[in-house]
């Protein structure tokens, strides 16, 4: 699999993990991101919709994911940051049906 695309997968993974489940992910030193709504993702994203691993609507999705989740998770110290994701407020369940239509979408588009 494509590096830039396991970047992006795994970020989409890390918003709709348990919280127990993040921290293994970022524990592990396969894992492409280390933090709740890593931006690396977002790095990437430019590469995959130039070579077609990523349709441009799902491109989209991810940046305005990422941008909506900046809004509210900027400024906040990482405990802070996880003691929200792990709150399971609604907001971070439409985060995590959002990621999770995205990472359906990603697969699709890759078969």
């Amino acid at each position: 699999m494509d590096y830039h695309l396991e970047i992006v997968i795994d970020g989409l993974k890390s918003i709709c993990a348990s919280q127990e489940e993040r921290i293994n992910m970022f524990k592990d030193p396969e894992c492409a991101v280390d933090d709740n709504f890593d931006y690396i993702a977002l790095d990437s994203l430019d590469y995959l919709l130039e070579t077609d691993q990523i349709k441009k609507e799902t491109g989209d999705g991810i940046k305005n994911l990422y941008n909506e989740a900046d809004q509210i998770l900027n400024g906040l110290e990482w405990r802070q940051e996880d003691s929200f994701m792990e709150s399971n407020s609604e907001l971070v369940k439409q985060w995590q049906d959002r990621a999770n239509s995205l990472l359906g979408a990603i697969n699709a588009h890759n078969q």
